[in-house]
């Protein structure tokens, strides 16, 4: 089972137990190493301005940014390419997926916006930015759709699990 780090430095008081289970569920949907371990901060809104800024070159805030340090294809196993060596991920050592990082304080916009609960936007927000470290992207319209179904069946298959 991969391991969860979460840091809530967005000053909020948020279901953090809640958050981890999720990561672990996502996570656990992919052929990772039992050594998969990754972090996910929860950031104020000048933070993630800041982050963004300094790594996209995009002056505002934005809700996710995933930071990738050991690379993975789509199905979760090592590409050796990209971010990180796939010999990183061999044996006992550790295998660092990445940062996600999520400003709730923008999340919240959104779900306004998309008239969506807050908790719902968290977890989509969360899965996407998981995705983007195995690998998923949406620069054109169909990898947008593939990431997008991807995100609601993982999304489907959480709360079919919550429910049961």
């Amino acid at each position: 089972m991969s391991t969860v780090s979460l840091d809530n430095r967005s000053g909020e008081d948020l279901p953090l137990d809640a958050y981890e289970a999720f990561a672990c569920f996502v996570l656990d949907q992919f052929a990772l190493p039992v050594s998969a371990e990754l972090a996910i901060s929860l950031v104020g809104v000048d933070e993630i301005h800041g982050l963004n800024l300094q790594y996209r070159g995009i002056d505002a805030p934005t809700d996710v940014l995933s930071f990738a340090c050991d690379a993975f294809d789509g199905q979760g196993a090592p590409d050796g390419g990209g971010g990180g060596s796939a010999a990183c991920c061999a044996g006992e050592a550790p295998c660092l997926l990445g940062d996600v990082i999520v400003a709730p304080v923008v999340a919240r916009e959104h779900a306004r916006d998309f008239d969506a609960r807050f908790e719902d936007e968290m977890l989509l927000m969360l899965v996407h930015g998981i995705l983007h470290l195995m690998g998923h992207d949406h620069e054109d319209d169909e990898e947008a759709a593939a990431m997008e179904a991807h995100e609601s069946s993982l999304l489907e298959a959480w709360g079919a699990r919550c429910n049961a």
